[in-house]
């Protein structure tokens, strides 16, 4: 697993116009601009995407036959994706905190520590359920049918969502006061579900990877 994650750091690494963009981006918004936390999930999330599309190099030129050529099962092929994802997500989403922290003591905005700190982790958050979605249809249907399969996914999940508020107001269940309750929820309640809601996806999304993997033909 180790080779795999130094060879997806490696693709990472070549792509220097990517990662340029990006700090062109951070240092121009950084000092332009006092939503410090919008900063901080945009880079943690593009980091995600973008490390979720190393699957899109691997598959180039039939590189994946050759990689499962090699002493690494589908199943620690998949493992090492997910790894690879959150181990990105989390070192560019702590960079980004120091940076803003950063320019926060400097350009003296109105962001407190804590507020940026609460960005980080929900941005982190943001990005395990990206790669618990994303990296399932990426391995199914490969880089070009996967945004097909994101579109109607969505699309999906919007009709669901309105067919379920549309039979909570069948039944007269009033949505504000339910979005109430939540809002009277301690905040170390919605961390400890956050925190629980996001495993149980990953676990969920990694069980499904493997079973693609294991039974997808190359």
């Amino acid at each position: 697993m180790k080779a795999m994650l130094i060879k997806d750091w490696k693709l990472m690494k070549g792509q220097k116009q990517f990662v340029f963009i990006l700090c062109i981006f951070l240092a121009v918004f950084g000092a332009t601009s006092n939503n410090l936390g919008f900063l901080i999930s945009y880079m943690t999330l593009m980091a995600t995407i973008f490390s979720i599309s190393t699957i899109s190099y691997d598959e180039y030129n039939n590189g994946m036959v050759y990689l499962l050529a090699l002493p690494i099962s589908r199943r620690k092929y998949v493992e090492e994706k997910y790894l690879f994802c959150l181990l990105t997500s989390l070192i560019v989403s702590a960079v980004s905190l120091i940076v803003t922290l950063g320019i926060g003591i400097v350009r003296s905005t109105n962001a407190t520590p804590e507020d940026l700190v609460l960005s980080a982790a929900v941005a982190l958050g943001m990005g395990a359920l990206i790669c618990g979605f994303m990296l399932p249809i990426q391995l199914k249907f490969g880089p070009e049918k996967s945004r097909i399969a994101m579109a109607v996914m969505g699309a999906a999940i919007f009709a669901i969502a309105y067919v379920m508020a549309w039979i909570g107001k069948r039944m007269g269940t009033d949505m504000e006061n339910v979005l109430q309750n939540f809002n009277n929820l301690s905040e170390g309640v919605v961390a400890v579900g956050a925190v629980v809601i996001c495993l149980a996806v990953l676990l969920i999304s990694i069980f499904i990877s493997v079973h693609v993997m294991e039974k997808r033909e190359f």
